[in-house]
């Protein structure tokens, strides 16, 4: 049975800064789009809606919702060559409020948060790096979180909107095309897609490169488009600066396994993703405080050793305290080797006993 209490967004397809959108409570609403029979003016495209699920209890910044704008670049059609771009979220101003239809509220996009008198650019933008600061330092998520669960979902949502697509996209060759896509992350940390926009803007802030990733972009697709075969076994994960490889059609055609759009993308959030990004999180934690008492390990030995000429009045980079650290090192080993030899003796008594 439908939540009474459920609330719904709706959009017209064509459109941008948020023109149009509107936020309502239960379905009855959208009786009208019941009757999905084609109509005279089927073709116009003004009078076309999405309807979607709104998310009622997204994960917020300081109380402020926000969602997340990334980058996919269709750059060659002939093969097609597609790169991922990471982006930046859009935080709102306001104090998100549930029951709130304001615009402000509910939509985080520049153009609506930009009419608040308190607007301030540098903190309606964040980039990923100080998004991850805060959720490690919020212990709302792990330090890997971002770059593990995070950016495994996004690449995941435009994989399946690039094959969900491709078959039916007009193919030119020499032409490129820029998407932007928007994501959203519930308060269970899962990552859910919501739009792709066809011709997305840019945004110029100091927490996200823009000129960077213009001129990359460029660069990439006059280089591609001159030199074609230098990027055809480019495979799934390379990187042109900051943009990634994860489809190129001539090493999918060489690859066996069939994309499945349920297993790839739309099972993704079934898992518990607040359990598992903790789980990830502890792992690398673990390996980064395992590197660095290595590390330390090797500088406190450096220390050790340099002492040890110091003592004998030896200059630390000259030959005679090389040879003298090598004659420490073998008499060390010999004695670890005797060592073993005497509890090897002993475990064959205690064995044979």
């Amino acid at each position: 049975a439908e939540n009474p209490d459920a609330m719904w967004i709706m959009k017209p397809i064509v459109g941008s800064g948020g023109t149009g959108i509107t936020l309502h409570k239960g379905i009855n609403d959208f009786d009208k789009f019941k009757d999905c029979r084609p109509s005279k003016r089927a073709d116009d495209k003004k009078d076309r809606v999405i309807i979607q699920y709104y998310i009622k209890h997204p994960l917020l910044i300081h109380g402020k919702k926000f969602d997340i704008r990334v980058y996919m670049l269709v750059a060659s059609a002939y093969p097609y060559m597609v790169f991922y771009h990471p982006g930046y979220l859009r935080r709102s101003i306001v104090k998100y409020d549930g029951k709130s239809t304001a615009k402000t509220v509910f939509l985080t996009n520049t153009h609506f948060q930009s009419t608040e008198k308190d607007f301030a650019l540098n903190d309606h933008i964040w980039g990923f790096e100080r998004f991850q600061k805060y959720l490690s330092d919020h212990h709302v998520a792990g330090s890997q979180y971002v770059s593990t669960v995070l950016n495994s979902a996004i690449k995941k949502g435009l994989l399946f909107n690039l094959l969900s697509a491709k078959d039916t996209l007009v193919r030119r060759k020499g032409s490129y095309h820029l998407f932007g896509l928007d994501f959203m992350i519930d308060d269970q940390l899962r990552v859910h897609f919501i739009e792709a926009n066809g011709y997305p803007g840019f945004t110029w802030s100091r927490d996200f490169p823009t000129r960077q990733m213009v001129t990359e972009m460029f660069d990439l697709l006059i280089e591609l488009h001159e030199s074609p075969t230098a990027f055809e076994k480019m495979t799934q994960g390379d990187m042109y600066g900051g943009f990634e490889l994860i489809y190129n059609e001539l090493e999918d055609g060489c690859s066996e396994k069939m994309y499945d759009p349920c297993v790839d993308f739309a099972h993704f959030n079934k898992f518990e993703m607040k359990e598992r990004a903790a789980k990830i999180s502890e792992i690398h934690d673990t390996a980064r405080r395992t590197r660095f008492r290595a590390k330390k390990r090797v500088e406190h030995d450096a220390k050790v050793a340099q002492q040890v000429c110091i003592d004998n009045n030896l200059p630390v980079s000259g030959s005679e305290c090389s040879r003298l650290l090598k004659a420490e090192r073998r008499k060390k080993f010999s004695i670890m080797f005797e060592k073993i030899q005497a509890w090897d003796t002993i475990n064959q008594f205690v064995a044979g006993m």
